[in-house]
């Protein structure tokens, strides 16, 4: 047991030591001074009646409320909505009751989010996550599922802010098959009675859901040629993604064939789903050679373990040969090629490259350059990580920003600091002549130098 954990526990029996009364008196004395203890005491001490009246009547609230909320409320706000749903889920247990209760909350999208800044998303994560959590805490338990069914249609006929784009995704959870395919049909006749275009396609995304929890991967194809006259690119991914999910390989590798090879777009992912079919199907030289091409596109890890996972690992070494050679071939600099180096052992190879291509390293991308100089230094290669961090110092100087001076006065004191552990300074100009050239650039720069010294 860790430490918290013990600390919990030995909380915990200390408070149940105290007695029913002390604690009643400490929480009516919290609930009288926050406004979240108060709510839990009401969800405590409350029957299921009056717990689905105090909803109820916050759900009214929310309705005529005319308080614009910020984006700095956003937070605080989103809390009170999960209180209000964690209140529902503890206070009433009637499985109707409850899907009906939530099905109102869906219902304040509109006067909330015309009244809100959620540039943060947390708002919306409340109605994407919380809410249909808690419906399908109801709706899972309540067993008569027609009306399960009619209360998901009435939810799903208004979605003008996107928060309900997920709602369907969870439909096996409390359907079976019976009703997920007669909710298709009703979607379907919906589509096809709406006028505007943006609705129409609304019900036809619902049924693409239920059809890949189905596993009908020829009605979600059905729905897809719907939506569009012409189908994307990233139509006949999907398509041939459901297929695969769905077992079908063949119709998987047809599809994906159908786009141009020279296609660009959504490449990446169209050659990992063509390399899981080729293995599907047993094609052992296809699926090596999509391997190998995925692998050269783009040199990682992930794309490094997969190849070895197709040819076997007994190649590793030539692999590891074939990505040094492609990386020392790109004169650009890629702090991802560098990372890749780290991870297969290639610190030699690493700190060459960095060196070599040092004019060509902007500072601007600072975050992965950090996480470099942590691993030169780790392994003594100094040189290599003085030359990012004049990179990262030079970035900021050029940038004129005094408020991110004080990063700059932490690298060139870095660099002070390296200065003596470069034996060789081989191509690269020492750090003397390296400031002298800096303080003769940037010496007017009047808010840098003193914070240096």
């Amino acid at each position: 047991m860790t430490k918290k954990a013990m600390d919990r526990e030995e909380r915990r029996t200390r408070l149940e030591a105290l007695g029913a009364k002390t604690l009643t008196d400490a929480l009516l004395e919290l609930s009288q001074r926050f406004e979240k203890a108060d709510n839990l005491v009401d969800r405590l001490i409350s029957t299921p009646e009056e717990s689905l009246k105090q909803f109820k009547s916050r759900i009214t609230g929310l309705k005529r409320s005319k308080r614009f909320i910020d984006w700095r409320e956003a937070h605080s706000f989103a809390n009170e909505l999960e209180d209000l749903l964690k209140g529902l889920k503890v206070g009433v247990e009637d499985p109707e009751m409850g899907a009906r209760a939530v099905a109102l909350f869906f219902e304040t999208d509109k006067t909330v989010f015309n009244r809100c800044d959620d540039s943060g998303g947390q708002i919306g994560d409340v109605y994407r996550i919380d809410a249909c959590e808690v419906f399908v805490f109801y709706a899972s338990r309540w067993t008569d599922k027609k009306a399960v069914c009619d209360l998901v249609l009435e939810i799903l006929k208004d979605n003008d802010y996107g928060v309900k784009d997920d709602f369907i995704d969870f439909a096996s959870q409390y359907l079976g098959e019976v009703e997920m395919r007669e909710l298709c049909d009703r979607f379907w006749c919906r589509s096809e009675e709406e006028s505007e275009d943006y609705q129409s396609r609304q019900y036809l995304f619902f049924i693409e859901s239920l059809a890949r929890q189905l596993g009908d991967a020829p009605l979600f194809e059905k729905t897809c040629r719907s939506k569009y006259p012409v189908l994307s690119v990233a139509s006949h991914l999907e398509i041939a993604k459901v297929y695969f999910e769905t077992g079908n390989a063949i119709q998987a590798l047809e599809w994906l064939e159908k786009v141009d090879e020279n296609e660009s777009f959504q490449r990446s992912e169209r050659e990992k789903l063509l390399l899981d079919v080729k293995e599907k199907l047993g094609d052992k030289k296809g699926a090596s050679d999509i391997a190998w091409a995925i692998f050269k596109g783009s040199i990682d890890s992930d794309n490094f373990k997969r190849l070895l996972e197709v040819i076997g690992e007994k190649h590793r070494e030539r692999v590891i040969e074939q990505a040094v050679r492609q990386i020392e071939e790109n004169s650009r600099f890629q702090s991802g090629d560098v990372l890749f180096l780290f991870e297969i052992g290639q610190i030699d190879v690493a700190d060459t490259y960095i060196i070599k291509r040092a004019e060509l390293i902007s500072g601007t991308n600072y975050s992965p350059l950090l996480s470099l100089t942590e691993v030169l230094e780790k392994e003594n290669r100094y040189l290599a990580a003085s030359v990012i961090f004049r990179s990262l110092l030079t970035n900021i100087l050029e940038s004129g920003v005094s408020k991110s001076y004080h990063h700059g006065v932490r690298y060139l004191k870095k660099l002070d600091r390296l200065e003596s552990k470069v034996l060789d300074w081989r191509k690269i100009s020492p750090h003397q002549e390296f400031k002298a050239i800096l303080r003769e650039k940037h010496g007017r720069k009047s808010s840098f130098w003193p914070k240096y010294q």
